[in-house]
C-alpha cells in the first residue's frame, strides 16, 4: 500500500475510524508513528503522527505535505453499461493502468436494468489508488451515446491502433456488441488483432493496455 485513503486528509487533526482503522490495526502501526493520507482530489500528501489509539479509532495529528508530481491521465474510454459486476471488477485494471475519465453510456445492446452503485465504485477505485500510488482516481460518469463527440468504435475489421488521435474517444460496447444502426452512424472504428469474440470486459482492458500500456 503506497497511502492510505482519507476523504479529511489537509485537517490538522483527523479522528481514523473504519476501514482507515482496520488498514491500521492489520499493519501494527503503533502511537508516534507516521502515516501518508491522501485524499484524491489533489496531488498533495499528508503525513500524520499518529497520537492515540483508541479501541475502534485513532488520533492522528498533521506534520507535514507534501507537493507531487501531477500525473497525466489523458485518456477517456467510453463503455456501453453491462451488469454492474463486471464494471466494478474492470474499474482497477483501468484505473491502475491510467485512464483518466470513464463515460458509461447505454448502447442498443445494454441491460437497461443495470443499477449503478457509485458509491461502491469510488470505494474500488480509493482502494485501486492506495495500492498503485495514483495521486487522481479515475473519475467515471454516465452519458448520453450522442454527447460524446470524435468517437471511435472497437469493432472488426477497424483500423490499427496507432492511427488512434489524441482527441479521439475510443467507444467499447456491451456483451452483444454493436447494433446496425450504431455501426452506420459511426464509421470510424479501430479494431484489436484478435480472432475470438472478447467479452466487454476483456476487450476495455486490452483497448487501454493497447494504447497506455
Amino acid at each position: 500500500m503506497r497511502f492510505l485513503y482519507c476523504a479529511r486528509a489537509g485537517d490538522e487533526t483527523i479522528e481514523l475510524s473504519g476501514d482507515g482503522f482496520a488498514h491500521l490495526k492489520a499493519q501494527r502501526k503503533r502511537g508516534g508513528e507516521i502515516l501518508r493520507l491522501q485524499n484524491l482530489r489533489e496531488n498533495i500528501a499528508y503525513f500524520y503522527e499518529i497520537s492515540e489509539i483508541k479501541r475502534n479509532s485513532a488520533r492522528l495529528v498533521l506534520r507535514e505535505k507534501k507537493e507531487l508530481e501531477a500525473q497525466n491521465f489523458w485518456l477517456k474510454i467510453g463503455w456501453a453499461v453491462c451488469e454492474s459486476a463486471v464494471i466494478e471488477k474492470s474499474l482497477p485494471f483501468l484505473n491502475e493502468l491510467g485512464v483518466g475519465e470513464l463515460l458509461l453510456f447505454y448502447a442498443d445492446f445494454s441491460q437497461k436494468n443495470v443499477k449503478l452503485d457509485f458509491a461502491r465504485f469510488e470505494r474500488i477505485l480509493a482502494s485501486s489508488c492506495e495500492q498503485c500510488g495514483r495521486n487522481l482516481a479515475m473519475s467515471v460518469r454516465v452519458c448520453e451515446l450522442s454527447e460524446i463527440e470524435n468517437a471511435v468504435l472497437l469493432d472488426f475489421g477497424g483500423d490499427d491502433f496507432s492511427t488512434l488521435g489524441g482527441d479521439e474517444i475510443l467507444l467499447i460496447g456491451a456483451e452483444g456488441g454493436w447494433s446496425d444502426a450504431e455501426r452506420a452512424k459511426f464509421k470510424r472504428k479501430i479494431g484489436l488483432k484478435s480472432s475470438c469474440v472478447l467479452r466487454a470486459q476483456t476487450a476495455i482492458i486490452s483497448a487501454a493496455a493497447k494504447i497506455l500500456a
